[in-house]
């Protein structure tokens, strides 16, 4: 037999009690005042948890659930430890909302894995390297001079002012999140800008060269002319109603190959057209392409009488822009095209025309202007026809003195400005330009500047990913990841990449750990030179390779003579740095791969992509292994009305405002912020403003009073043992919503669907607890006689429910959980030294489930027979009416009745129940239903008996008499 365990002592742990009120039908606008008052003979709710937290309470509450329970989960070896990597935030600014949401999160999903047994090992990174930090640094000096800073400064002073920004932020920010109750070791956090971290970092870049994965080369590259360095696609932020000036150029044929020369003898002005949508690479142009299969077609355009030739498919549309086009030829295909050359009239220079595969006649002329110096593509093309990059542009996006003596007065004009308007009033002149336009088209901008980049060919450092990508995707194979489309984006990532630009032209980050000769400018990239300059570095600090007191020399090896060298002044890629972490913060110290890599949608191209690529470069692995065990995603923040968050808008919310209240928003505490996290569908975008908030708001009050009743009506003392078949009909119910309960809360949990958790606690505290299991205790909790078994029972009921609460509510409302695990008199310093509560299989069985239908479907009808007395105003309460049940006898629903017959009038928390009985009544109101296909008629009638003075049931023998019940008690 299934005994029910013992309550645990609740007696004492409380230095007073204080008796608050509850809604409860003993406030009956039946109720009269009796002689004597039987108030002090109830069981009220007694207990000294507020109704609101005391804010002094809170600093405790934060150290107990956070700093103490760390230690106390650290302290645990023997438990198998759980890795959460902490995807490093930006040490730049105030925390926002989306750091509470990511945050957050990463701490439920920690704090369900210590309350299921396992160790936590959860080390908060910071990235502290890069422009933004460098930029804000020097805001103050820049504005005052009117110029960037950085121009001026020498590299070691903007470093200094950088680490300092940044150590402030750090400070900072480590203690909102530590007001947000999030649980790790704050003490030890990894910093990218800490010796031990990059001279780890720089490891991993000897490695690639050793690998030969690392090389330098010229190449076109992002750029930010604003911020004058190189960018990563990461980088990028695509506008989507970007503006360009889009251009119809005409190339004067040159020389002909001997087929064209054949199909147009007729003809001897030909020009080939194309479109671009940067007419300031016009003056770089090396090259132009055709496609050999495409036809293409001689035609006069009728204004100007010139002969162009364009893909055929084109015309009808290019008509429409160039005006009439009237075909003289046609049957020309690309094949016939290459070997032929043509003149640019802006730098009077001849040039080939070849097939490229990527040229199509879906769009544009159908032919393909190449300027290898500014354009990747391009670049590509170009390469494999030994045409070199030229790009005449500087680090601020301006023409140089390298353009032809015909060009000069280009130089100093912004290519994105002056320049543009430049080339293109230079192609009118030289009769080139058939046309322009404005286009609006998605096109990449500086995620720091905002402003639209610039492609250009400068010496770079890259990393080759091309080589990895097999091994890549099959180590994401092994990756589980949530949601599951992450899987496609990240591969999809990896698939499109075939280098990764690392170098920076900027001061504040890792150096890039390169000599160059100061004659040739060659790099000394052997590996025994580069070796031994990270060795240097290790022993004097990123900062003293910066340091031009510190002189070359320091870094070179005795063989080199340095004077014929100095040292580079490039930085890393902020994403090689925060990719480097798991070589400093997991291998350093054991651990192979993480559990879990928790971030935003968007670093699928960002901290996944670079810590996926940085490990398997590097790997010694016979089978190489990705970082981590599993990828989960969040998505971005929206307001109520699914618009981003903006400061342009007005609907930016600053989590201080949400948890201390203002700007018509109550305050919500630390628990409220937590369970909005715990409400959202992290996997999608998730939305925030004063609607949601407000239910959050009423969730968490309602949850505090759920608590209070709990602890109020276990504060009676010692429980004893009981048999769980004696417990009532309604207890086991409430057992087995409780058990149903707790296991769907696991399973959500370990699908890390904290909403769903959320949603379930919400409908079983509201349905299951609130409108059904306590307000029909309460007769049996207030009225009983402490010691009587039916009272037991429903203490054990209220024990098993607080236990499962605390376990199921402790990730996500920490605080609050700690703050009742310390008035519940509980065993240990926390719910979490107590586990997560398994509830009793044997509480849910298909018997109970069908009669808790059954009789939870006749009680509906009971309830619509007491509203139309209550209507009538017979009745204040239910317990001002007995109750008479009509049903077919030989039903199996009458006999599930019959079978609780003595406990029907507790549910339905009514005076008395009565089967087929037809005892006359002074008034009645009927209701009927079908219950499992059989009709249950349900009447609502005048009570037999008197009401008694101290239960107020209708069960007393005479006016202010007291029932048998109520004398038994009073009596004891």
């Amino acid at each position: 037999m299934l005994r029910v365990r013992k309550v645990a002592g609740l007696v004492g742990k409380t230095p007073s009690r204080a008796v608050f009120s509850v809604t409860c039908r003993y406030n009956s606008s039946q109720a009269t005042t009796p002689e004597k008052s039987y108030s002090e003979t109830l069981l009220l709710p007694k207990t000294d948890f507020p109704p609101r937290r005391k804010p002094a309470a809170l600093e405790e509450l934060l150290t107990q659930s956070r700093d103490q329970l760390y230690s106390w989960n650290a302290a645990n070896k023997s438990r198998e430890p759980f890795v959460l990597h902490d995807g490093p935030p930006y040490a730049n600014g105030a925390l926002h909302v989306g750091h509470v949401l990511n945050k957050v999160t990463k701490d439920i999903i920690n704090r369900y894995q210590l309350i299921s047994g396992k160790r936590v090992d959860y080390v908060p990174g910071w990235d502290c390297h890069g422009l933004p930090i460098e930029l804000k640094a020097l805001e103050t000096l820049s504005k005052k001079l009117k110029t960037d800073a950085a121009t001026v400064l020498p590299a070691h002073t903007i470093r200094e002012m950088a680490r300092k920004h940044a150590t402030d932020t750090i400070e900072s920010q480590r203690n909102e999140f530590r007001g947000l109750g999030i649980m790790g070791d704050w003490e030890n956090p990894y910093l990218t800008m800490s010796h031990e971290f990059e001279v780890a970092q720089l490891r991993i870049f000897q490695e690639l060269l050793t690998r030969g994965r690392m090389y330098r080369k010229i190449k076109p590259v992002y750029w930010g002319w604003e911020t004058r360095t190189a960018l990563a696609e990461a980088e990028l932020e695509y506008n989507p109603k970007h503006k360009s000036q889009a251009v119809f150029v005409a190339f004067p044929l040159n020389d002909k190959s001997a087929t064209l020369t054949e199909l147009t003898k007729d003809f001897s002005d030909l020009a080939i057209v194309i479109w671009t949508t940067t007419p300031w690479t016009l003056v770089a142009n090396r090259a132009c392409s055709v496609h050999k299969d495409v036809e293409y077609a001689l035609v006069c355009q009728t204004s100007s009488g010139r002969h162009l030739l364009v893909g055929k498919k084109l015309v009808e549309s290019l008509s429409e822009k160039l005006g009439e086009l009237e075909i003289v030829k046609d049957g020309i295909l690309g094949s016939d095209l290459t070997s032929s050359t043509y003149t640019n009239p802006l730098t009077s220079t001849h040039h080939p025309i070849y097939h490229a595969d990527y040229v199509s006649d879906e769009s544009g002329t159908g032919m393909v202007h190449s300027a290898p110096g500014h354009g990747q593509d391009d670049y590509l093309f170009c390469m494999s026809h030994g045409i070199a990059p030229y790009s005449p542009v500087n680090a601020s996006g301006h023409y140089t003195s390298d353009l032809p003596e015909k060009l000069a007065d280009l130089a100093g004009k912004h290519v994105l400005g002056e320049g543009q308007k430049a080339v293109i009033a230079l192609a009118t002149e030289n009769k080139m330009l058939l046309q322009k336009e404005t286009y609006t088209h998605s096109y990449p901008y500086d995620w720091r500047s905002k402003k639209p980049i610039i492609i250009r060919s400068t010496p770079q450092w890259f990393a080759n990913v091309d080589d990895i990508k097999e091994d890549t995707i099959k180590a994401l194979d092994q990756v589980e990841f949530v949601p599951k489309i992450g899987e496609k984006r990240l591969k999809a990532f990896v698939n499109g990449r075939t280098e990764w630009c690392i170098s920076r032209q900027r001061s504040w980050g890792v150096p890039i750990p390169i000599v160059y000769s100061k004659e040739s400018g060659a790099p000394l990239e052997d590996v025994e030179t580069v070796s031994y300059v990270i060795d240097r570095i290790a022993e004097l600090g990123t900062d003293a390779w910066f340091d031009q007191n510190v002189g070359v020399e320091q870094f070179l090896p005795a063989k080199f003579n340095a004077d014929d060298y100095v040292r580079g002044t490039e930085t890393m890629d902020v994403w090689f740095d925060s990719g480097s972490s798991w070589k400093s913060t997991l291998e350093a110290r054991g651990i192979k791969q993480a559990d879990v890599y928790f971030e935003g949608s968007d670093q699928h191209r960002g901290w996944f992509q670079s810590s996926l690529l940085t490990k398997i470069s590097t790997s010694a692995e016979d089978v190489p292994t990705a970082p981590y065990k599993s990828v989960i995603t969040h998505g971005f923040l929206l307001d109520e009305k699914g618009n981003k968050m903006s400061k342009s808008l007005g609907n930016v919310m600053l989590p201080t405002t949400i948890i201390n209240g203002g700007k018509g928003l109550p305050a919500l505490g630390v628990d409220g912020i937590r369970l909005w996290v715990a409400q959202s569908d992290f996997t999608n975008d998730v939305a925030i403003g004063p609607v949601i908030l407000k239910h959050v708001g009423e969730f968490t009050r309602k949850l505090r009073t759920t608590f209070r009743f709990l602890l109020g009506n276990l504060g009676y003392g010692k429980q004893t043992d009981m048999s769980y078949s004696d417990l009532h009909l309604v207890d086991r119910i409430a057992l087995q919503d409780l058990h149903q309960l707790e296991v769907s809360c696991k399973d959500y949990y370990s699908k890390h669907q904290f909403n769903r958790v959320y949603q379930q606690i919400s409908h079983h505290m509201n349905t299951c607890l609130s409108s059904f299991y306590f307000d029909i205790a309460k007769e049996r909790l207030y009225v009983n006689d402490l010691s009587s078994q039916s009272r037991q029972s429903v203490a054990y009921v209220l024990s098993e429910v607080l236990k499962t609460y605390l376990a199921i509510l402790s990730p996500l409302t920490p605080l609050m959980t700690q703050e009742v695990h310390n008035f519940s008199g509980f065993e240990g310093n926390s719910p979490y030294e107590n586990g997560w509560h398994v509830t009793a299989p044997e509480w849910t069985s298909p018997e109970l489930l069908k009669d808790t239908a059954t009789v939870k479907a006749a009680r509906s009808i009971v309830l619509q027979a007491m509203a139309q007395a209550r209507t009538d105003k017979k009745i204040g309460t239910s317990l001002g009416c007995d109750i008479s049940l009509t049903v077919d006898e030989s039903s199996d629903v009458y006999k599930l009745l019959k079978k609780h017959e003595g406990e029907l009038a507790e549910l339905f928390i009514t005076s008395g129940v009565s089967l087929n009985s037809d005892v006359p009544s002074e008034w009645s109101y009927s209701a009927s239903g079908e219950v499992d296909g059989t009709v249950v008629k349900a009447t609502a009638k005048t009570p037999a008996g008197c009401k008694c003075p101290r239960c107020w049931q209708f069960t007393a023998p005479a006016e202010d008499v007291l029932c048998t019940r109520c004398d038994e008690v009073v009596q004891e």
